[in-house]
């Protein structure tokens, strides 16, 4: 912009330079998410008003973020909660927020034997075993005779008649439930053998 300045000696003019920035950006991305340990995990911060760059800060160990395109990305290695600092800038100044980021673990997988032969009459231990620590158990199609330790995992009872049972088993944790159906099958207690040569008195 030209401005000038008269009297009767003359005009004095210069230039004035007039910058106009843009309105700051304004996040519009959700302010929580979730992720699972181990997994892939994509993150976008969104903004209004066209930001030129984006930052974030306490990240959890394996993510990273792109301060181009503001993006959090990686495979989270630590169960928790985090909060994490995020920024979207430009010419007119900054949107700021906090983004709360839970890393859950990764669900129980059940493993071991899934098909079990008991004895009838004789005490039965069965023992849910899973990985990724689970925080608790549960069963369905139980036997009357069969009990569930819903906090360990132990299966236990003793088993009256012949028989098969197909019993659902689930392990979970903050992350999921794990289900796998166990075959147990029930025998028949064997009978003595006779003792030749003797009689009933």
């Amino acid at each position: 912009v030209t401005v000038s300045a008269a009297n009767a000696s003359g005009t004095g003019s210069a230039t004035l330079l007039v910058v106009v920035y843009p309105k700051p950006p304004v996040l519009t991305s959700a302010f929580s998410a979730s992720a699972t340990v181990g997994q892939a995990f994509s993150y976008p911060i969104s903004a209004t008003n066209a930001p030129t760059g984006y930052t974030a800060k306490n990240l959890p160990a394996g993510l990273l973020f792109s301060t181009a395109t503001g993006v959090l990305s990686g495979k989270a290695t630590d169960v928790g909660v985090f909060n994490i600092p995020i920024e979207a800038y430009n010419d007119g100044g900054s949107g700021t927020a906090t983004l709360v980021l839970t890393v859950l673990p990764a669900k129980p997988v059940i493993g071991g034997p899934l098909s079990v032969q008991v004895q009838a009459g004789t005490p039965v231990a069965y023992q849910i075993t899973a990985s990724n620590n689970p925080t608790g158990y549960s069963a369905s199609g139980l036997p009357a005779w069969l009990g569930l330790d819903v906090a360990t995992g132990l299966l236990s009872g003793t088993p009256l008649a012949p028989g098969t049972f197909s019993v659902g088993l689930s392990a979970l944790n903050a992350g999921g439930t794990s289900s796998a159906t166990l075959a147990l099958q029930v025998t028949a207690k064997p009978v003595p053998p006779l003792l030749s040569g003797l009689l009933p008195v």
